[in-house]
């Protein structure tokens, strides 16, 4: 998958975790998680309730 190519090779261990946020970037989605190490690198926009 090319968005995963395009993640810092320092960001998150955990391949899934990977996946999703090279998905969410891939797809322009926001993000709905309370995973702090996804919240802190600030890669994909976080999912807000209006």
């Amino acid at each position: 998958m090319p968005g995963m190519a395009a993640l810092p090779k320092s960001f998150h261990r955990d391949p899934a975790d990977r996946l999703i946020v090279a998905t969410c970037r891939v797809m322009q989605l926001p993000i709905l998680t309370h995973d702090r190490l996804i919240l802190r690198s600030r890669l994909v926009k976080r999912w807000r309730p209006t």
